[in-house]
């Protein structure tokens, strides 16, 4: 709302501005004025010091409750609350305190503090009940309950929108914990939130003060050495917005800022240099603020007396403070634009009581004026009232739609929305005024209920995320969504409590599966106050979760409905609710069973349901019972199974093997006449139909079943398929008997083979395939007969096993010999027409000998050599008797074994036969080796006597890495295919070929070469070698003339490890690799920079090369040395010139080889720079300029006191020093060459805070900064 007050006269009655709360002011060096009078009476009985922030609360009496500097609360007696001490602001804190009453309650206080430049302790509340200390009130056990930390020193307050509550504004310090936000606490009956409103806007110091206009629709915040900067304030919602910048000139110092009473001007105190301070004025209603920026009053080279804070007066003026001063500045008409606000610097007197850098601070709503309206909706009665009705004798009222009252708090009932002017003339005991107020009427707005939200769940969890704002269009039925919202809440106690659903589009409701009503709220956009609500329901119900997978109802054609073989039978098919409800309960369920997928065609009586098809699918429905739109489908199979298709009766005949008129039946032979396909059932044999019926006791030797009456028997099959469904079939046994005749009995012999992988196991191939033609003769000509053959009499009657192939049989399981039976069937009904034995099968054994193996070495090396044969034919017969022994060449020829046998190397062949009819024979080889004898030849000995190689003699181990990279192509000359081996001088075998190079002292190393053919087959020799030692001398060496010393010599040598064997060597003199011509001795005299060399040589002849390097030198010159100081890392570069190699050093110590020299502390200090090959050393002294960052005058000797750091009588001794508080004023000027200053100004010792300087250095520069003083 936009508040329109004219003034009508010049003066400032004490009804404008006078609420009591703000009527006692406590401040400074224990000053304090009285407004209760109308104009401001010096105080003197306030027991408080502070240099800064604090703050003073009175009752609505003007009658002073308690104040505080933010570390100490005083009571209306002056004394220290009994809780009183330790709070959590400070003394040097821009805005230490603020006392905020909670809404709704007569006793309850809460003091809000902040620590000063961003410290530790940040921002905290306390709270204070007025009704402790009889009256006098303390601080409860809710003390220095923290906020947030770090702060800035920035504090205020104002009333919400709703005139009840209160809203507490702070600001973070920007850091690495923090953001750069305002933070806004609210404050009603409830106390104080832990939810602050954040708003990331503007900048952040944290000295400075920050305020509220006292209608709460702006802030004003001024930074400390930074900008001052105006936002809009939301005094509904807590949010800021709309930066502007009001001041912005850098080096400034930004302190106290204040608004007029109209918020549309604003007053800023600040520092333009060491001793001018300025108090500015600025129109707020401006496009272009800083331009506007009007000087209202200077203080000029008065570094002592600074102006400071800024603050509305009760009395509607604004006021000063002048540091150190005994009065208070006025600005007499704060709302008047320009110096006509009038000005007086010298305004309150305080008898005698010092000002200082701050003023109590207060809610900024106790200096707002005007009119209070209540009850804005439309068809309410409004109430009308003025903020103070002290002095007030009348009041007339225009309420702005032709209707008029008077009193001091009318009501009126508007007849239409709308905006209206309400005007207030008021007659106090000294004047008449008049006060206007803008208001609107809004329209109360209507809500119509919808219907409920029934929500079938998807996850059976009983809750859902319910999207309450789709009814939104319904419950405005019509109404503007850009007029009108709607609020929701979760019930009626929530309502109540204003507890909105913050949600609505994915709220959770409260109980899983309860019904729950919803309140929804609509309320006018203009004025929220202004509201209808109704109501709606929502409840979650269960969805039904049948199961996706139901075992099928299968079963056998049965008699239940027509026959065994129509596929057609009763079902049950409630047999599968259990499963179908999934765990869920049937008392809550329905199931309804379809024969179609629409779920259109109902079962009626689905416990006996006739199928109409073989195999049908049934489709399943389930509801919840209590809403049956939450519903889910379902479905399984049902099917009829057939029964097997058989014949019967059927016969089976079988041989009488014995003619006793029994005999074993394969019964399962009688399967192909019962069934067509037998794949894919199951056949049963029974001695009795209701066995067969019962699938009791089946028959176990199916194979080799016995009838169990003479000649005949019947049995019973039970044929079942895959299904389980079964048909029984009669099955009649017949007995008859064998037409082979007994004479025909063949036999067949053959040879041992490989038929079974072994030709000495029985087992060989046979063809009795001629047997059958003797079989068919004993049979008229023109039957259709089967003749089949088996091993055994078993398989014979069994019918099972037949022999494949009688062409090519191998009698595998009957070694050596085997009997085999012969059986005759008709085809036309598998009647037996003859069974027996008629073939034998005999294997013969082959006569096994073993190869033999002869080799030799080749001792005349002409590739022949003559065998010992005269054991070789026991050797190969070694026992076997009536075999014969032959033997062949390679060609296939035969040969004459003799003794000896004179041959190369050759493989002949051995053969022995048996001396039988059949003839089966074996044969074997013979081997006959003849193996070359290897050669070894020797190595030169350029190859194995070395000088050792170590590179620096004082290093000899006797070791050489000798190159073997030729050894064994020498030792084996052109052999190829032999074996080297190697050996060291104690035997240990070595690797072959030796590893090149081969590390080695001087040993012999054996050889031996060796045919791997065989072995025995070798030759050896030995390598010799030898590792003479070089010349143990120092191979470096190195030595210094000085350039600018001409007589100066050096005395060199061949730098022998023992000098006493100088007598031992030769020695050869270089200069820069030329020959010196008889410098043949261990020493040489130089006096010439260059490189010097000296072979020495042994009695071996081994040499070693000695280098000595020569180099000239000389002293060096400081041409510069460039100093960058004054900072966190100062540092200098030293620029030297000469020959020389150079070192440098600070002080003489720890010389480094880099001419820069970083991180330095500041002071006085000495250059060295030496010449590395001791020429001579140069010095110089510099001075390095620092100022430290603090101090700690705390009397321990270290850091105790403050001055410039790299000063004394040579550098800049005239330099001076001057030393100043936050605020401008010097509080010490001193002189680098002193001990500096203590922390003390007048011999008291001065807080921990930033202090400033102005240095003034003899070489003409200025410096200016801060430093902190810590104790």
């Amino acid at each position: 709302m936009k508040y329109c007050i004219f003034i009508l006269t010049l003066l400032y009655s004490s009804f404008a501005f006078s609420q009591g709360e703000a009527n006692i002011w406590y401040f400074g060096g224990k000053a304090g004025i009285d407004f209760n009078s109308g104009s401001p009476v010096a105080l003197t009985d306030s027991q408080m010091q502070i240099d800064e922030g604090c703050t003073t609360i009175s009752n609505s009496l003007g009658q002073v409750l308690f104040y505080s500097n933010g570390l100490q609360v005083w009571n209306a007696n002056h004394q220290v609350m009994p809780n009183g001490n330790g709070l959590l602001g400070s003394s040097s804190s821009t805005q230490s305190a603020i006392a905020i009453p909670k809404p709704g309650s007569t006793s309850i206080y809460y003091l809000f503090t902040t620590d000063s430049d961003a410290g530790t302790d940040g921002a905290n509340y306390s709270e204070i009940d007025m009704g402790l200390n009889g009256g006098l009130g303390d601080i409860t056990s809710n003390k220095n309950i923290s906020l947030f930390t770090p702060s800035c020193e920035k504090l205020t307050a104002v009333k919400h929108q709703n005139g009840i509550d209160y809203w507490v504004i702070l600001h973070e310090f920007f850091d690495i914990t923090a953001t750069n936000s305002f933070r806004v606490y609210l404050v009603n009956a409830n106390g104080v939130s832990n939810t602050p409103i954040f708003t990331t806007i503007g900048s952040s110091y944290p000295v400075g003060y920050l305020k509220v206009s006292p209608n709460g629709d702006k802030i004003i915040n001024a930074s400390y050495y930074g900008i001052v900067e105006l936002f809009d304030f939301d005094s509904a919602t807590g949010i800021l917005s709309n930066q502007k910048t009001v001041y912005n000139i850098p080096s400034s110092s930004n302190y106290g800022v204040e608004f007029s009473p109209s918020g549309n001007l604003a007053y800023l105190t600040t520092g333009t240099s060491v001793a001018t301070f300025k108090l500015l004025q600025f129109d707020l209603t401006s496009a272009n603020i800083p331009a506007t920026a009007t000087l209202i009053h200077e203080v000029t080279n008065d570094i002592n007396h600074q102006i400071g804070a800024l603050q509305l007066g009760p009395d509607g003026k604004l006021y000063c403070t002048n540091f150190d001063y005994d009065y208070l500045s006025v600005i007499n008409n704060p709302n008047t634009l320009g110096v006509g606000c009038n000005f007086v610097a010298n305004g309150v007197n305080l008898n005698g009581r010092l000002c200082k850098a701050g003023l109590p601070q207060f809610i900024q709503s106790y200096f707002s004026t005007g009119i209070i309206a209540e009850n804005l909706c439309l068809g309410n009665a409004t109430s009308f009232s003025l903020t103070n009705v002290d002095s007030v004798i009348a009041v007339n009222w225009d309420f702005g739609d032709g209707n008029s009252g008077s009193g001091l708090n009318p009501n009126h009932t508007y007849l239409l929305t709308g905006d209206y002017t309400i005007t207030a003339t008021v007659t106090t005991l000294s004047e008449t005024i008049t006060q206007t107020k803008d208001i609107k009427i809004s329209a109360v707005p209507t809500a119509t209920q919808p219907n409920p939200i029934y929500i079938c769940d998807t996850n059976n969890d009983g809750f859902h995320n319910f999207d309450l704002t789709q009814y939104t269009s319904i419950i405005l039925n019509g109404q503007s969504p850009t007029e009108y919202g709607v609020n929701y809440y979760a019930n009626a106690t929530d309502y109540a409590n204003k507890l909105v659903i913050t949600n609505p589009t994915t709220y959770q409701n409260l109980v899983a599966y309860q019904f729950q009503t919803i309140i929804a709220e609509v309320y006018n956009l203009e004025n929220r106050n202004c509201t209808a609500i109704t109501t709606f329901a929502i409840q979650v119900f269960e969805t039904p979760t049948p199961a996706t997978t139901i075992p099928a109802i299968r079963k056998c054609d049965d008699v239940t409905f027509g026959t065994n073989n129509d596929n057609r039978i009763v079902f049950d098919l409630t047999q599968n609710e259990t499963t179908i409800l999934n765990g869920q309960s049937a008392n809550d369920f329905t199931i309804s069973y379809y024969t179609d997928s629409g779920f259109t065609n109902g079962i009626a009586t689905p416990n006996s349901y006739v199928n109409t098809n073989p195999t049908e699918t049934i489709y399943i429905q389930v509801a919840n019972n209590s809403n049956t739109s939450c519903v889910a489908t379902t479905t399984f199979e049902i099917e009829v199974y057939a029964n097997p298709v058989i014949n019967s009766p059927v016969t089976l005949k079988q041989c009488d093997d014995d003619n006793d008129g029994f005999s074993a039946f394969n019964l399962t032979e009688a399967e192909r006449l019962i069934v067509t396909n037998t794949s894919g059932v199951t056949i049963a044999y029974f001695e009795t139909l209701t066995d067969a019926e019962n699938n009791n006791n089946p028959i176990t030797n199916v194979t080799a079943y016995t009838n169990q009456t003479v000649s005949t028997d019947t049995i019973y099959v039970r044929v079942t398929n895959a299904n389980g469904c079964y048909s029984v079939s009669e099955l009649h046994l017949v007995v008859s008997t064998t037409l082979i005749s007994n004479s025909i009995q063949e036999t067949f012999t053959v040879c041992d083979d490989m038929a079974s992988g072994s030709i000495t196991d029985g087992i060989a191939t046979f063809d009795f395939s001629s047997v059958n033609a003797q079989i068919l003769a004993q049979y008229p000509s023109g039957q259709i007969l089967d003749i089949t053959y088996y091993r055994n009499i078993t398989d014979a009657l069994a019918e099972q096993n037949a022999i494949a192939d009688i062409s090519n049989y191998t009698n595998i399981g009957y070694p050596n010999y085997q009997e085999i039976y012969v059986r005759v069937d008709s085809q036309l009904n598998n009647e037996c027409l003859g069974l027996g034995h008629h073939v034998t099968l005999y294997v013969e054994r082959i006569p096994i000998v073993e190869p033999q193996n002869y080799n030799h070495c080749d001792d005349d090396q002409d590739g022949v050599f003559g065998f010992d044969t005269s054991n070789l034919e026991t050797d190969l017969l070694n026992g076997l008797t009536n075999v014969t022994l032959s033997y062949f060449d390679a060609q296939g020829s035969s040969i004459t074994m003799t003794h000896p046998f004179f041959t190369m190397s050759q493989i002949i062949t051995a053969r022995a036969t048996n001396n039988s009819a059949t003839g089966c024979y074996f044969e074997t080889t013979i081997t006959f080796t003849v193996d070359d004898l290897p050669e070894a030849f020797s190595i030169p000995v350029g190859l194995t006597t070395v000088c050792d190689d170590e590179v620096n003699p004082s290093f000899q181990d006797g070791l050489y890495a000798f190159n073997t990279s030729s050894f064994e192509s020498t030792i084996l000359g052109n052999q190829t295919g032999m074996i080297v081996t190697y050996f060291d001088e104690n035997g240990n075998p070595l690797s072959s070929p030796l590893p090149n190079p081969f590390i080695s002292d001087s040993q012999n190393i054996t050889v031996n070469v060796s045919n791997p053919l065989n072995t025995s087959c070798a030759a050896s020799m030995i390598i010799q070698l030898q590792v003479n030692p070089v010349p143990d001398i120092e191979l470096i060496g190195d030595g210094l003339v000085c350039s600018d010393n001409t007589s100066f010599t050096l005395n060199i040598d061949a730098g022998l490890i023992d000098p006493n064997t100088q007598n031992e060597y030769n020695y050869q003199w270089y200069l820069d690799h030329s020959l010196l011509p008889n410098e043949t001795n261990y020493n040489l005299v130089v006096n010439n920079e260059g490189v010097y060399s000296v072979i020495v040589t042994n009695a071996t002849n081994c040499s070693r090369t000695r280098t000595i390097t020569v180099t000239a030198s000389d002293v060096a010159t400081i041409n510069n040395i460039q100093i960058n100081d004054l900072t966190d890392t100062n540092s200098i570069i030293v620029s030297v010139s000469g020959n020389g190699s150079y070192e440098y050093s600070l002080d003489n110590e720890n010389y480094q080889s880099s001419n820069i020299f970083t991180n330095l502390e500041a002071g006085i200090y000495t250059v060295y720079v030496k010449d590395n090959y001791g020429c001579g050393v140069t010095t110089k002294e510099i001075s390095i300029l620092g100022i430290p960052k603090f101090f700690t005058p705390n009397g321990d000797g270290f850091n105790d006191t403050w001055n410039i750091k790299g000063v004394n009588n040579t550098f800049n001794p005239k330099t001076m020093i001057y030393i100043f508080d936050r605020y401008g004023k010097l509080l010490k000027q001193i002189s680098p060459l002193g001990n500096g200053w203590d922390g003390t100004f007048n011999a008291q010792q001065m807080p921990s805070t930033d202090y400033w300087y102005a240095i003034e250095l003899e070489d003409g520069r200025t410096l200016k900064g801060h430093f902190t003083l810590k104790r």
